[in-house]
């Protein structure tokens, strides 16, 4: 049989470990805007706006993401780090797209996968966050698939 105190202890330290593991995941609150000249956006430099600004708003497991959407309208998108699959459609003037997204954590990362469902067919993306240890600079890594071929992209967000 184990005593109290040794309970006690193994308790104390997994409740510990458990507070090291949660400090590590970073949080991406804030407004972040695009450095165009840091970022690598291949052929979709030309289609972003001179400015490019996303409203982040963070409370693990939910992230709410706030940015230029087509034409110029907003939208928001919705993500659960915990794995859980989020669905969203959106009207474009071609057509309603079903967005399919799960998030989760790989380290201090967020890995998120999406799949995008439109009239001329879909499209794979797998993004990857990462937060500079100042915690003033977004990097997602991006990579897509689709009918059209594939593509890779960073963007490089700095914190106002």
């Amino acid at each position: 049989m184990m005593s109290f105190t040794r309970r006690a202890a193994i308790a104390a330290l997994a409740l510990t470990s458990a507070a090291l593991f949660a400090a590590d995941k970073p949080n991406f609150t804030g407004e972040w805007k695009l450095n165009k000249a840091k970022s690598d956006l291949g052929m979709m430099a030309d289609r972003m706006p001179e400015t490019f600004v996303v409203k982040i708003s963070h409370e693990d497991p939910t992230i709410t993401i706030a940015q230029p959407g087509m034409g110029g309208r907003a939208q928001e998108n919705k993500l659960s780090t915990d794995g859980k699959e989020s669905v969203m459609k959106r009207e474009t003037p071609n057509g309603e797209v079903t967005i399919k997204s799960t998030a989760k954590w790989d380290k201090d990362a967020l890995a998120v996968k999406t799949n995008m469902s439109f009239s001329q067919g879909e499209m794979e993306q797998s993004d990857k966050w990462t937060l500079s240890e100042d915690k003033k600079v977004l990097t997602i890594q991006r990579k897509m698939s689709s009918p059209m071929g594939e593509m890779e992209m960073k963007q490089v967000l700095e914190k106002q």
